[in-house]
């Protein structure tokens, strides 16, 4: 799955889900996540 990141504003990027596995992960709009990068990688957790 390759996505695009997006410029939102001066200092924030945004990285799209696919309605799909935000269905697969039981996420939902405005829900708080845990975001933590490590080298190379990002990982996102639910809160």
């Amino acid at each position: 799955m390759i996505r695009k990141i997006i410029s939102l504003g001066k200092y924030s990027a945004v990285v799209s889900l696919p309605k799909e596995l935000m269905k697969k992960l039981h996420w939902r709009k405005g829900q708080k996540v845990e975001v933590s990068s490590e080298r190379s990688k990002i990982e996102i957790k639910d809160y």
